[in-house]
Order: structure tokens, then C-alpha cells, then sequence
């Protein structure tokens, strides 16, 4: 059984962001990963010729020491960029969080339905006030009309969920700022508001945005071993700290006696191979957990450019795919010169129609809709292919997931030696700087209560945000 300092179990973002801040320090880790690649869900992937993200990732963050570190890893290979994306709703294309132009493609009879709407609200007396869905929230933040538009019927579409049983706590955490202060600003010429995920400026790598993480494994691969191509199958524990971990790796087996744990994967999944077994509430309040999947569909095309957008979004119900990105309009190393791709997105459950469809009915039902539309004609198709399979792609905020997650992280929070990041192990929706933060702190938490924390070096501070 091997001795090891700081097992790492999950090579996405938080996890390599674990392992390289230990990398600075000089500490030795030992980092497990199911795929043959690092960067989770932010990897980049490739087909022939064309690359792809698994779907929209641009970096924004308030920490400039992010910024910091990525510069230092990829030089003039990180660019500013712009972005555009737009809703795709009966044959319009709508430029919201941009309320102006959005409300000029309306049309003056919806433009004054959506501004009666949200005035009776205001006049209801309501907004501001707890809301127990988030169907209430938006609604009696923006009015019926606008709210069905392109918030309720989208957000459906990428849950699988009826808004009146999604968590409210969706509209903080991921969506928009709802603040009708906010909309007014956004609503008035020569006023501009940045939020952080409606945010227009943004970084990306000229290769993709798993380059990111693979000039982390570059340089942390000096102190890190990297398992790849495994996953734990057995995870030992005596109450109070995981005392064994054991990884399936090829055909065999390697066991580890970690003092402590770093663990990214999905937090159900690491419930399931706990032993023994954690108590019944507890797992009772696993099963209520949910993970929305996904599936991108690569189509390569011989033409230029399909839309001037990074992505649509396509909110309505009839159509397959809710959002379709363009790579090449991230970065033109995407994709050869005179050629472009498009990558659509899926969502589904795990085990659904949409999960265990084959690949020709996915590429001729997205067609189909694309041609419609008219952004692409089938003789200008060249190949595609289901890049990508995501089984835990989202947590799912329904309406009682944060009490079925306190039960779950209040348990894990009893190891003394184990600490629990990113979007799966967590059950956070996270976007990739607070992914990567939450690495980072938890390499600088191990490094503060160990003997590793001696070391010289062995912490960094200055790349967390106070």
C-alpha cells in the first residue's frame, strides 16, 4: 500500500487547480482521473481537423491573481475577447442580457405587453420579496411576458423541470442579477451594469480552453504523479478520516494510505464507494440529488461561418437542441481556414430517449432544424459525431436540493481529512474561477493544518482571493 501526502481524485478545474497550487510549493500529490485527459468538463476535444470545447467556456473572474496565473501559464496564447450571443426565439434573434436591442426585435405590441407586465408586477407590490420558485422570482421581477420570452421556457428546456419546481437559489447562483435597479440601468442608454455571468469581455486560449488545463499538467507534473485512465473503486474510512483509497487502474489495482484527500468527482458516486457505508439519512438525501446530463454533437461544415454569435440559444420547446456554439468564433484555430463546425447541445437524464439515441438520429434531427432555421445546408455538412457524453454535467437546483445537500456536505464535513470541491463534489453550479479558487483554498487549507505546511513555500496566498 502506498503512502501518499494528498490524493486528488478528479482532474477538472478545482482539482487541477488543487494540484498545481500544490505544484508551487514544491508538495508532492498523486492526481486520479477517469479520463485519459485532464480539464473535466472544460476539456477541449478534437476531431480531425476541428476542435471543440464541451460546449460555451470563456473565463471571466473579479480575482485579477487568476488572470495572473493563467498569463504566466499560456503567454500571448491567452487573448481578450468579445461575446456575442442571442436568443434564437420565432425566427428573431433576440441580444438579451442587452434589454435595448432586445426590445427593438420584439416589436412595438410585445414591447408594450412586456412593459405592462412588469410595471403590474411592480404595482403588485411584490418584487424583492422571498419567492419560494423560481418561476415566481422571474416572474415578478420582469413581468409574464418577458419572463416567458426567454428566461422560463429556456430554463425548462436545459433542467427538464417545470420552473414552479426549480429553487429560486438558480437565479443567484448562475443565471442573472435580478435587481430591478439592475434592469432599469441595463434598460437606459449610456448606463451599463457588469454582472458576472452576463459580463461582454472575456479571455480564452487560441487552442481552446483545455489548453488551460493542460499547461497546469505541464508544470505540475514536476511534483504530481498523474493517474490517468483511473478511477477509486473503494474509499476506507474509521469515522472521523479517510484512511485507505483504493484505484482501479487498466486491469489492476493500486491502493493508497493518503493522510489527506482532495476529491472532485461526483459526490453520489463518492458516497457509493464509501466504506463502510454512510448512515441512511444520509444516503436517502444522496438519492434526492440529482445531475442534469449532456450530450454535444460536433458538425463539421465546409463554409466560413454560420452566425456571428459564440452561441444561440434556442429556447423553445420544439426544437431538439437548446444552445449551439461556433468554436471558430472563440478562436480561429478551431477550425481550418474556409471551414467552420458546430457544436450542439443536448440536455437530457441520464438514461432518457435523448441519452441512449444513436448518433444518426441526433445529427438528423438537429439537421433538420438547422436547415429550417437556414444556417446550414446538408451539402455543406462534412462529417459529425457525438464528441462528448456528460452524465454529470449539472447539479440540479430543484426545490429541495439544498436541504438534501446540507445533509450530504455536513456529513463529509465530519472527515477531518477530506475536502469536497468543484461542481460534482460539491453540488455546486460553479463557473471555472470559482472552480479553480476552491482548488487553490483547498491545497492552502491542507498545507495550514498538516506538517506539509511547513514546507517552505508549500503556500501560495497570494492567488486566493481574501
Amino acid at each position: 500500500m502506498r503512502r501518499e501526502d494528498i490524493l486528488i481524485l478528479g482532474a477538472g478545474p478545482s482539482g487541477m487547480a488543487a494540484a498545481f497550487q500544490l505544484h508551487q510549493g514544491g508538495v508532492p500529490c498523486t492526481v486520479v482521473e477517469a479520463r485519459d485527459s485532464v480539464g473535466g468538463l472544460s476539456r477541449t476535444l478534437h476531431f480531425k481537423e476541428f476542435s471543440t470545447d464541451i460546449g460555451p467556456h470563456r473565463f471571466y473572474s473579479e480575482n485579477q491573481l487568476l488572470y495572473d496565473i493563467i498569463t504566466d501559464l499560456l503567454g500571448d496564447r491567452w487573448v481578450p475577447g468579445e461575446r456575442l450571443s442571442r436568443f434564437y426565439i420565432g425566427g428573431k434573434l433576440y441580444d438579451f442580457p442587452k434589454i435595448r436591442k432586445g426590445l427593438l426585435v420584439a416589436g412595438p405590441y410585445k414591447t408594450a405587453r412586456i412593459g405592462v407586465d412588469y410595471l403590474w408586477e411592480r404595482l403588485k407590490g411584490i418584487a424583492g420579496k422571498k419567492s419560494d420558485n423560481f418561476e415566481q422570482l422571474v416572474v415578478s421581477s420582469f413581468g409574464r411576458t418577458l419572463a416567458e420570452l426567454n428566461v422560463l421556457n429556456f430554463t425548462e428546456k436545459f433542467w427538464g423541470l417545470p420552473c414552479d419546481q426549480i429553487s429560486p437559489d438558480w437565479a443567484d447562483e448562475r443565471l442573472f442579477d435580478i435587481s430591478v435597479g439592475r434592469m432599469l440601468k441595463k434598460m437606459v442608454p449610456g448606463l451599463s451594469v457588469v454582472t458576472r455571468n452576463l459580463a461582454n469581455g472575456f479571455h480564452y486560449p487560441d487552442s481552446g480552453i483545455g489548453l488551460i488545463w493542460d499547461e497546469m499538467k505541464v508544470r505540475a507534473q514536476k511534483s504530481a504523479t498523474f493517474m490517468m485512465g483511473s478511477r477509486p473503486v473503494k474509499i476506507v474510512h474509521d469515522g472521523k478520516n479517510i484512511t485507505n483509497v483504493v484505484v482501479e487502474k487498466g486491469d489492476g489495482m493500486v491502493a493508497f494510505r493518503p493522510l489527506n484527500v482532495i476529491s472532485s468527482i461526483p459526490v453520489t458516486e463518492f458516497l457509493k464507494i464509501l466504506e463502510p457505508g454512510p448512515p441512511e439519512d444520509v444516503l436517502d438525501a444522496a438519492d434526492h440529488l440529482k445531475f442534469r446530463s449532456h450530450i454535444s454533437l460536433l458538425i463539421t461544415l465546409d463554409k466560413e461561418n454560420v452566425f456571428p454569435d459564440n452561441w444561440l440559444y434556442f429556447p423553445e420547446r420544439d426544437i431538439p437542441f437548446a444552445r449551439v456554439m461556433e468554436p471558430k468564433n472563440f478562436s480561429r484555430h478551431m477550425a481550418p481556414d474556409g471551414k467552420t463546425s458546430l457544436l450542439v447541445e443536448l440536455f437530457c437524464q441520464y438514461g432518457d430517449h435523448t441519452w441512449n439515441a444513436g448518433e444518426d438520429e441526433l445529427f438528423e434531427q438537429s439537421l433538420m432544424w438547422l436547415e429550417k432555421m437556414g444556417f446550414v445546408k446538408k451539402s455543406e455538412v462534412i462529417d459529425r459525431v457525438i464528441i462528448d457524453k456528460e452524465r454529470y454535467a449539472y447539479p440540479v437546483y430543484d426545490l429541495g436540493y439544498s436541504r438534501w445537500r446540507g445533509a450530504v456536505m455536513d456529513y463529509l464535513a465530519g472527515f477531518d481529512n477530506l475536502q469536497a470541491i468543484g461542481r460534482g463534489g460539491d453540488f455546486l453550479y460553479n463557473n471555472m474561477d470559482t472552480a479553480m479558487e476552491m482548488g487553490i483554498q483547498a491545497a492552502q487549507d491542507i498545507a495550514k493544518r498538516s506538517s506539509i505546511g511547513e514546507k517552505e513555500g508549500a503556500v501560495n496566498e497570494q492567488y486566493i482571493r481574501e
